[in-house]
């Protein structure tokens, strides 16, 4: 979602150590960022029970609180993670039935800190229950075509020709597009199909009941 948004998300453990410890990576890799985004989760449980962070957060938040504004920290939190106390901060929690509307809010919050050309209001897009299913299932997952349309026909009875129609309709409006060709397994070889920026929104929009 956010290499769709333009940008390059750099997971410090992902990324080369160039012979620097943990926290000499951390920093280095903060430096050359414009705002941090934590993913809190429940990875370590305390003595009382109480799930927490690994042991490292509190140190790479330390690091984050020298360089960022508090506009440029974000915090993901899963429901019932402990976070260290900490005075300014964007928290968005998550949890399953809520999913959809995180990640719109963690787009809105990167919108408004890190501006870009592209960022222009979306124009209005109408969706019948069909494109509905397509988005809100591929906000779920990556989806290789002929395991969508097997759903859809599943759903909706809709056969390949309608399919593509559909696809191509929502491809034209600029709700999904085609992603990374799919390796090994019953589907190798076939497209994935993924949300772009706006399909992401528009998942969040249909999960809060709004109009579309």
């Amino acid at each position: 979602m956010i290499r769709e948004l333009g940008y390059y998300p750099v997971v410090v453990e992902k990324e080369p150590a160039r012979g620097k410890d943990p926290k000499e990576k951390s920093k280095h890799y903060l430096d050359s960022s414009d705002m941090v985004i934590f993913v809190i989760t429940k990875d370590a449980v305390e003595p009382s029970g109480k799930p927490h962070p690994k042991s490292n957060v509190a140190m790479e938040i330390g690091l984050a609180d020298e360089k960022f504004k508090p506009e440029e920290k974000i915090f993901f939190l899963e429901v019932d993670a402990k976070l260290p106390s900490m005075v300014t901060a964007t928290y968005i929690h998550v949890k399953e039935e809520n999913y959809y509307r995180a990640i719109a809010q963690l787009i809105k919050n990167i919108k408004s800190v890190l501006p870009h050309p592209q960022y222009e209001e979306s124009p209005a897009v109408e969706l019948n229950e069909v494109d509905k299913f397509i988005v809100l299932e591929l906000a779920r997952r990556w989806s290789a075509r002929p395991l969508l349309r097997g759903l859809l026909n599943k759903e909706f009875s809709i056969d390949e020709t309608k399919f593509n129609i559909h696809i191509s309709q929502l491809k034209s409006k600029g709700v999904i597009r085609e992603g990374e060709i799919a390796v090994g397994g019953d589907h190798s070889g076939d497209l994935y199909l993924e949300l772009t920026e706006q399909g992401w929104e528009l998942a969040a929009k249909l999960t809060e009941h709004t109009e579309i």
